[in-house]
Formats: structure tokens, sequence, C-alpha cells
């Protein structure tokens, strides 16, 4: 029960009925979501290196 506690604190959405649910997907802002979106996207995806390939990529940066 204090599973379905939590994930309805973090996720008021996720114990909502789907059927009443309109809209974006609002992401709530909970540390435990922000460290989980913080580590997908810097540690699992690298986003900084995907960045920095991005920029070195960008015509505006290349030489005439």
């Amino acid at each position: 029960m204090r599973a379905d506690d939590l994930l309805a604190s973090v996720f008021p959405d996720q114990a909502a009925c789907a059927e009443n649910l309109t809209g974006e997907i609002r992401i709530p802002d909970h540390p435990l979501v922000n460290e989980t979106i913080a580590n997908c996207l810097h540690e699992a995806m690298d986003l900084n290196g995907l960045l920095a390939v991005l920029d070195a990529w960008n015509p505006a940066n290349c030489g005439p």
C-alpha cells in the first residue's frame, strides 16, 4: 500500500482514471522525478555529448 501511496503522490495522474485525463502528460516537480530525468538524460543518454556533437556538426561552426 505504501508503494501505491508514493506513486499517487509523485504521479497523481497515474492514480486517476485514464478515461478522465485530457491534454498533455504533466511531469510533476518532485525530487524522485527530477533525479530520474537527470539520470536518463546525462548518464544513460549522454545529453552533453550529443549537444557537443550537434554543436560541432552545426554548419555555422564550420569554416568557409
